[in-house]
C-alpha cells in the first residue's frame, strides 16, 4: 500500500501542469516551506490540512507524506540542515484537504552552494581560467622574490607584487564563495590564502624590511670597497 502511494505521489509530480515558481535555497541550511492553500479561487480555510512528500534529487524519500503547519493563506513545512546537505532539485508534492474538498500542487525547489541560482558553465570557466592565473601570478612572485630575499635587494615593487597577488586570491575567494559556491575551489582557495599569508606577506614584508636595513648596508659598504679600489 505504501508503495502505491509513493508512486501515485512521484506519477503526481511528474505530471501536474501546475507547478510554483523555482525556488533556490543554500546548502546545510533551514528551509521554511510555504505553500498557498487555494480553494475555489480563494484561500483554504483554517480547517484545512496539508500533507507534503518531497523527494531527493536522487530519487529516495526525504519526507514522505507529513502533516505541514496550517499558517492561514499558505501552509509550511521546515526542513533542517541534515535535510538540506545534498546539492541539486527537489520535487515536492502537497495535497490539501478543505473540508472534504481535495487539492494538490507540486514544486521544485534547488539547493546550491550559494543559495542562488547556478551559474552557467561558461562563468564557471572563468572562475577557473582566473582561479589558476592567480595562482601562477603568486608561484611566479614567489620564486622571484626568492632570488631578491637571497641578495637582500627587495624592494617596495616586490612588496607590492606579492601583497597585490595575495589581495587578488582573497577577492577572488570572496567573489567565488557568495557567486559559485563550489566547496572544492573554495576550500583550496582557503588553503592558498593560509599559505600565502606567510609566502605572500609575511615573508616578503621580512624580506623588505632586511632590504632595508642589512641590505642597505651592505650595498653601501660593497660601493665604498669599489671607490677605494678604484683609487688605489
Amino acid at each position: 500500500m505504501k508503495k502505491v502511494m509513493l508512486l501515485s505521489i512521484v506519477c503526481i509530480i511528474l505530471a501536474s501542469s501546475f507547478i510554483i515558481g523555482q525556488l533556490y535555497f543554500k546548502q546545510d541550511s533551514i528551509i521554511d516551506l510555504k505553500i498557498p492553500c487555494f480553494n475555489n479561487n480563494t484561500y483554504c480555510s483554517d480547517i484545512a490540512f496539508c500533507n507534503v512528500t518531497i523527494i531527493y534529487p536522487n530519487g529516495s524519500v526525504l519526507v514522505n507524506n507529513q502533516n505541514m503547519t496550517n499558517s492561514g493563506a499558505f501552509h509550511n513545512y521546515t526542513l533542517d540542515e541534515t535535510q538540506t546537505n545534498i546539492l541539486g532539485e527537489y520535487n515536492a508534492v502537497t495535497i490539501c484537504n478543505d473540508n472534504g474538498v481535495l487539492g494538490s500542487t507540486t514544486f521544485t525547489f534547488q539547493i546550491t552552494g550559494t543559495g542562488n541560482e547556478n551559474p552557467s558553465d561558461l562563468v564557471m570557466a572563468m572562475f577557473l581560467f582566473f582561479f589558476i592565473a592567480i595562482l601562477f601570478y603568486l608561484m611566479l612572485f614567489i620564486f622571484f622574490g626568492m632570488k631578491h630575499f637571497k641578495s637582500l635587494d627587495f624592494d617596495l615593487n616586490d612588496l607590492a607584487y606579492n601583497f597585490g597577488g595575495y589581495f587578488a586570491l582573497l577577492g577572488y575567494y570572496v567573489m567565488e564563495n557568495s557567486y559559485l559556491g563550489n566547496s572544492t575551489i573554495g576550500s583550496f582557495a582557503v588553503l592558498l590564502l593560509e599559505v600565502g599569508s606567510v609566502t605572500n606577506i609575511f615573508l616578503p614584508l621580512l624580506a623588505y624590511l632586511l632590504s632595508v636595513t642589512i641590505g642597505k648596508q651592505r650595498a653601501l659598504k660593497m660601493a665604498e670597497e669599489k671607490e677605494f679600489g678604484d683609487l688605489g
